[in-house]
This record gives structure tokens, sequence and C-alpha cells, in this order.
């Protein structure tokens, strides 16, 4: 809620999002029993985007199969088996995501004010959970014109329709960027760097390390067990648990050895 008000120090890394679910919950409930409703939601958005993936995979192919196999995929994926249980905003954002391309399968033939309207306002609060669905409201429109014009829609129509979607993502993200300018004198229209909202928890020299194991092609969460970040940043790994054969050796490595 800080992210909104104000009122401790100023933080744009994260947007938001989980505070619409949150907030209300907590101005009637203590913090354990909020949590646990919020993992119960998670686990019934969780049902629900199977049902609907089925549904987009029936709608795009009308295959059962494809449908079914696209649903137990989805069921083994870990966002189901580990992320519905915590409070993180892995499981809202991809629930919220699924249900924006549910509605957005069903305005190809039959576009409606509201249904665009309702896709802006799922599109926008899946944004502010997790940013990097951000290119959707791009996509989605661009993908809507030239399906609308194939199907005859006059300009004005589809005019109308952009309107309608676009109501509620320029809102919130008009009110977050003016709060970001406010606190901080400058543009940030989604979030700020890593480096720049935790300068103590991810300093330079990590920030380095980090894009040093990405470029490798290999995990650089020290949380993630036996990965490179864990052997990287968890000062409690053990020598030779993480295979070190997998980085590739420079020249200098090579002369050296």
């Amino acid at each position: 809620l800080s992210a909104i008000t104000g009122e401790f120090e100023p933080y744009a890394l994260r947007l938001p999002g989980l505070a619409f679910f949150y907030a209300p919950l907590r101005s009637f409930f203590n913090s354990e029993i909020s949590y646990s409703i919020i993992v119960l939601l998670q686990l019934m958005g969780s049902l629900l985007s199977i049902y609907m993936i089925g549904d987009i995979c029936l709608k795009l192919w009308g295959r059962e199969w494809i449908a079914v196999f696209a649903m137990l995929s989805f069921s083994a994926m870990s966002f189901l088996t580990i992320y519905d249980h915590y409070g993180l905003s892995e499981s809202l954002s991809i629930t919220t995501f699924i249900i924006s391309i549910w509605l957005f399968i069903r305005t190809f033939e039959t576009p409606s004010l509201m249904r665009v309207f309702l896709i802006g306002g799922v599109l926008i609060l899946s944004i502010f959970i997790r940013p990097i669905v951000g290119f959707t409201l791009v996509i989605i429109p661009l993908i809507w014109f030239f399906i609308w014009i194939r199907n005859g829609l006059r300009y004005s129509d589809i005019f109308k329709l952009y309107i309608a979607f676009g109501i509620l993502p320029i809102v919130a993200l008009s009110i977050w960027n003016i709060r970001n300018y406010h606190q901080f004198d400058r543009v940030i229209p989604l979030q700020m760097k890593v480096s720049e909202a935790l300068p103590g928890a991810f300093p330079p020299y990590r920030i380095a390390c980090m894009e040093m194991i990405t470029r490798f092609g290999q995990d650089m969460v020290d949380f993630s067990d036996y990965t490179m970040g864990d052997w990287f940043f968890d000062g409690n790994y053990a020598d030779g648990a993480f295979d070190l054969s997998v980085i590739p050796p420079t020249s200098v490595y090579e002369q050296e050895n």
C-alpha cells in the first residue's frame, strides 16, 4: 500500500496490483486470515485458468485433444503446484492474464464495448501485478485492427472499441506515473531498476554478477537450489554442488590451465 499512498519511503520497483486483492481483506481480517484467503483465491483462479485455457484451444483449433493436452500441461506447471500456495505475484498475474486472453478471443467475431472495456481492466490489473505483461497493450490492439477490418467493421466502430479498451489502462497508468513523478521527479512508466530501488540488496557488483550468469545461460536466482545463482550468492552452498563445466572457458582461462 505504500506504493499507492506514499506514506513510507518512495518505491517503484513493484506496481501495487496485489493491493487490489489484499487491501480489502486487511480491512476486515488480520494478516494470517487475509493471507489464507489470498491463497484460496489463487487456487480458485488457477482452476478457472485451466478451464479457460481449454476453452481458448477449442475456440482456436476446435479439437478436444488439443484442449485436454493444454489443460493437463498447464495443471502440471509450477505456477499451480508451487506459487498458488504463497502470497506472491506469480499466480494472480497469470490468472488475470489468461482471463484477459479468454475475453480477447471472444472479441474476434462479436466485439462489444463492455467486453473490450473488461479486457482493458483485467489486463491493466495483470500489468500492475507483473509489468512484463505490458507489451500486450500494443499487441492486442494491433491484432484487433486486422481482424476487425477483415470482418468489415467500420473505422468509427473500431475507434469506439479502442476508447473503451484504453479507458482503465490510461487512467491507472496516469495515476501511477503522476505519483512516480511527484516522488522521484522523473518519469517511470512502470517500474525502476532493481539496483535503484534496492541499492543495499543489489549493489553494482551483484548486478554485474547476475548479468554475467544470465549471459552464460544460467539461472541467476539465488533461492533456486543447485543453480549458478545459488552457487554464486548463497554462502551455505556446498563446494562442488554446481557443475562448473557448464561455464564456457575464456582464452585467459585456457592459457592459465
